[in-house]
């Protein structure tokens, strides 16, 4: 069962990380990025506004989760893409 702490465990210890390292070390980072994290917030607003243990609520929160690890794959497409990775 999806869990506000797993949502917010996912972002810190997997998306932020890279994230972080993109905007240090390119000049613009490509708006699609961008996308899924709003979109991943707008669910985890959704989220909260439902009753938790909800099949609605649990919905939200695992698309946020979709959303972020869509956002974390583009990230990593981005790695390969741009030569900025140590070799």
């Amino acid at each position: 069962m999806m869990d506000l702490a797993t949502v917010c465990s996912f972002y810190w210890d997997e998306f932020i990380v890279i994230y972080d390292f993109l905007t240090a070390n390119l000049p613009r980072l490509p708006s699609e990025l961008h996308f899924e994290v709003s979109a991943a917030f707008d669910h985890l607003m959704r989220a909260e506004l439902l009753v938790p243990k909800t099949p609605s609520h649990q919905e939200n929160l695992e698309k946020a989760v979709g959303h972020l690890k869509r956002a974390t794959f583009d990230g990593f497409k981005l790695l390969f893409k741009y030569p900025i990775r140590q070799r």
